[in-house]
């Protein structure tokens, strides 16, 4: 009969397990406590120790641990359930020589896994319809449950009972059962019983009526707590000494002890001061069969024997396994957004957090709390900090993916289409090109990329305008000569006078030399150019190399013109690498999203600068992660097209970032520092004219936007929310961002002006410049190639043909890849800048005007650029109002 008792438990538990492992593998989540965080601390055992001896409990010995809180049964620290207390005396995510698990309340609900698995059918089948009736038959389960419910404004003034009980034999010999209890520090009584009408219908375990309260609100409040000080706690046993045949109902967890004849004694202070940050609390798991050899698990006999709850407890270390693998598959689930007043449509007064009620402002606090578990970044990697997980509301909308599915599925039939014509249609000549577009206008640029005046024209309109600089002296390792560029420059000039006259101009490429290729061969060429005497910009030499030799000659438009045009493709392969990788990648998506990141963290949706900034990085961070996760990663477009590769690629976007700071988003002192903000001698810098335009017309949008909610630089200085998010942008272990202020404070109007035209300049024109004319450049691959694929040319003498230079050029499926790549990423804009996505600043008539007068100046910027190109034989559309979108993403 006992064997045929252990095989059915047995079969129930490894059903029971097995049904929890399978939730726990595919949902990601525990069976139940999931919405919880972990603290970290140290548990020091008391100096006057009055409990049985122990070996392990030793008077005054510390351990340090890990406390985790949490709300049972629903994701809600609202609802009226139970909170547990599970502690872990070693600061590890599993192996510790003590786990503790604990709930509220004195008597557990279930005497034993019969009556666990009973309950947990019924709640399966619905809790409204048969919980009820269920617990109306069993009294003693729903006084258990009643027992531990409640409604608490804090996890840190309950009382925590582990209720099923181990063996403990002292040092002496003895065997005791013991159960622990974590007490809160005043050694108060449990708050938050519910009162009778609370507990009318508790099998239903609803918030309060009209509850407002975020279902993160217990998290937000200790995190505040811990914040003030650490928190601290009791931890105590009782002791019941094993008597010989003595009832198995001793060990029933439903039935608390007798405190007169087993009273509580103290066992150890426990104080906790850091929390986790969620997914690494989410690591943790407590585990009964973590314990020092002087305690035991009682035997289970049956299902129906008291012992059978521990017994079900030492089995799910399964479900722990199988919700870690489940993290390694697909990671960890979103942290929980509150949605109580999900589809509400008030929207709150936008305000300082100063001018807000004494409670809003806590619940302002408190949601910020709560937001930073929520926007969490990633571990450092080198590169700009990042969400580490993206929130679900930080997620491409329906319409996005639409778009994404269908340029894709377009650049397929496309490219099939051209795969077949070239098995009818063989050649290894330039012409061969222009049947990649079945489906897809060819670039215009098709027609002119070999001419010297379109490769100077693309350092000023192309996709990459903002690496040319004033060569001020020639470089020592560029020993250009008027030897050399003989019969280049007009009549009676030198480099020497054409330098003096600021019309000598440089194209370094020397920061991409650092790394290694991984497709193809990457230059690592130095252009020179000059301006001719009717404002045209034109390459006077290119060296291949940033070391001379008799390997890498200067090469002059003198040369042999297929080398020539070989040489200066070269050159732009090199180009499309820097500006895809740092011009674009890095120095607008990435690190624009620590700002944003930053932003939901420190900036109360409801603050003003939050509302400012929100439309400006509207799914950055979805589009950033599609980078990471999809561009980027191996096998990727990036990896195929690129020189760099994407390992190469990510290797060359931390050495930038290294160099990188924030000074780099002011257009103004930008083009100082290049010397090209002179207007005589680059009067054909469209990229800068058009700039400085939207420049002023951001400038004095966020200069009104300012003004008008801080009356004074006192107002800036006392902001707290303004404050915080500064002060963890420039935090080197945060947000990492150099060159944004200097003594970790803000102080004026002046400056945060400034710094937020920088931020929405990046995010709107800046990434416009070099962003939508990908296509148009990158997309006829003779132009801009990703990478090259035959050696650099070391011969001045050398003649080339046609078809030497096709043979340097990407193979056909290269071309495709870079095709798609590129038609991707210059999908028109759907909300441009000054539209707005949302109605941000909502109810404001004083902002909405301000917002009509931006729109009024970006439509006369618009009108003036397509009065110039319309005088253009190549436009420069990049820049014009209607095709810059509001973000990054968009």
């Amino acid at each position: 009969m006992k064997l045929l008792n252990r095989f059915f438990l047995w079969a129930l538990t490894t059903g029971i397990i097995s049904m929890v492992s399978l939730n726990s593998l595919f949902g990601r989540q525990r069976m139940s406590h999931e919405n919880g965080l972990v603290a970290r601390g140290k548990i020091r055992i008391v100096d006057d120790l009055k409990i049985p001896p122990s070996h392990f409990f030793q008077p005054g010995k510390e351990f340090s641990c890990r406390l985790r809180h949490a709300s049972v049964s629903f994701a809600d620290d609202a609802r009226l359930v139970v909170r547990s207390g599970s502690l872990k005396f070693e600061d590890s995510d599993h192996e510790s020589p003590l786990d503790i698990m604990m709930n509220t309340g004195t008597e557990g609900p279930f005497a034993d896994a019969g009556d666990f698995l009973r309950f947990m059918i019924t709640t399966i089948r619905g809790r409204e319809q048969h919980l009820q009736p269920y617990l109306h038959d069993k009294p003693a389960i729903a006084k258990g449950i009643q027992n531990s419910i409640c409604y608490p404004d804090t996890f840190a003034l309950l009382n925590y009972h582990s209720k099923t009980a181990l063996g403990y034999r002292d040092a002496t010999g003895k065997d005791w059962y013991i159960k622990f209890k974590l007490a809160p520090f005043d050694r108060g009584p449990d708050r938050g019983r519910p009162n009778e009408e609370e507990l009318e219908e508790y099998w239903l375990q609803n918030p309060k009526a009209g509850e407002s309260r975020s279902r993160n609100f217990l998290k937000d409040e200790y995190r505040s707590r811990l914040q003030e000080a650490p928190v601290k706690y009791h931890l105590q046993a009782q002791f019941h000494e094993v008597l010989h045949d003595e009832d198995r109902n001793v060990l029933n967890c439903a039935v608390a002890w007798d405190e007169e004849t087993c009273p509580w004694l103290d066992v150890a202070e426990v104080e906790v001061d850091e929390m986790l940050p969620t997914e690494e609390g989410n690591l943790t798991w407590y585990d009964i069969c973590n314990h020092p050899g002087s305690m035991s698990i009682p035997q289970a006999q049956s299902i129906t024997d008291p012992a059978s709850i521990n017994y079900l407890r030492t089995k799910d270390i399964w479900a722990r396994r199988a919700r870690m693998l489940g993290y390694k598959w697909r990671g960890q689930l979103p942290p929980l957004v509150d949605d109580r007043c999900a589809g509400h449509n008030k929207v709150a007064d936008i305000c300082l957090l100063a001018n807000d009620s004494e409670g809003a402002q806590e619940m302002r606090r408190a949601e910020l709390i709560s937001q930073r578990d929520i926007y969490v970044y990633n571990k450092y990697d080198g590169t700009p900090p990042y969400v580490r997980h993206l929130p679900k509301n930080e997620q491409f909308d329906s319409h996005k993916n639409k778009v994404l599915i269908k340029d894709l599925s377009m650049g397929i039939l496309n490219n099939t289409a051209a795969a077949l014509d070239k098995l009818v249609r063989r050649g290894r000549n330039l012409e061969a090109f222009d049947r990649n577009y079945k489906l897809w206008q060819e670039p215009a640029v098709s027609k002119r990329f070999g001419s010297d005046l379109e490769f100077g024209r693309q350092r000023l309109r192309g996709v990459n305008p903002i690496l040319i600089k004033r060569c001020d002296e020639i470089p020592n390792n560029f020993p250009v000569t008027d030897e050399l560029v003989a019969g280049l420059l007009p009549k009676g000039a030198t480099l020497d006078s054409t330098r003096k006259q600021g019309r000598l101009f440089l194209l370094d490429h020397g920061a991409i030399g650092g790394v290694r290729p991984r497709n193809g061969y990457l230059a690592v060429p130095m252009t020179l150019f000059h301006v001719n005497p009717i404002g045209q910009l034109l390459p006077l030499a290119i060296q291949l190399k940033q070391t001379p030799g008799p390997d890498a000659p200067i090469f002059t438009p003198n040369d042999d013109y297929w080398l020539w045009t070989t040489v200066k493709t070269y050159v732009q392969s090199a180009d499309a690498t820097f500006h895809e990788v740092s011009s674009h990648l890095l120095r607008t998506h990435l690190v624009m999203e620590t700002f944003a990141v930053a932003m939901h963290r420190r900036l109360h949706r409801r603050h003003p600068v939050h509302q400012l900034l929100s439309p400006h990085f509207h799914a950055t961070m979805a589009i950033n992660h599609s980078a990471r996760t999809v561009m980027l990663k191996k096998g990727g477009p990036i990896d195929k097209c690129l020189s760099l590769g994407a390992e190469g690629s990510m290797e060359f976007i931390r050495q930038e970032y290294a160099a990188w700071d924030f000074s780099l988003c002011h257009l103004e002192k930008d083009l100082k520092r290049r010397g090209v903000d002179n207007e005589s001698v680059l009067n054909n810098y469209h990229y800068r004219d058009d700039a400085l335009l939207l420049w002023e017309a951001i400038g004095k949008y966020v200069k009104n936007i300012v003004r008008y909610w801080y009356k004074n630089d006192a107002a800036i200085k006392s902001d707290e929310e303004l404050q915080a998010w500064i002060q963890e942008l420039a935090d080197p272990e945060q947000g990492r961002v150099k060159g944004l202020i200097s003594d970790g404070e803000i102080h004026s109007r002046s400056v945060l002006q400034e710094m937020l035209t920088c931020i929405i300049f990046t995010c709107t024109a800046e990434h416009a410049s070099v962003n939508n004319g990908q296509y148009a450049m990158f997309g006829y691959a003779p132009n801009v190639p990703g990478s090259m694929y035959r050696p650099l040319p070391s011969n001045k003498n050398l003649t080339m043909t046609e078809e030497d230079f096709v043979a340097c050029l990407p193979n056909q499926r290269k071309c495709n890849a870079q095709m798609q790549m590129v038609h991707l990423l210059s999908q028109p804009t759907r909300w441009k800048i000054g539209d707005f996505e949302k109605p941000y600043f909502h109810g404001i008539p004083e902002i909405w005007l301000i917002v009509k007068d931006f729109r009024t100046e970006l439509d006369e910027i618009s009108a003036h650029i397509k009065q110039r190109n319309r005088g253009l034989e190549f436009p420069y559309p990049y820049m014009d109002p209607e095709q810059i979108s509001e973000s990054i993403a968009i």
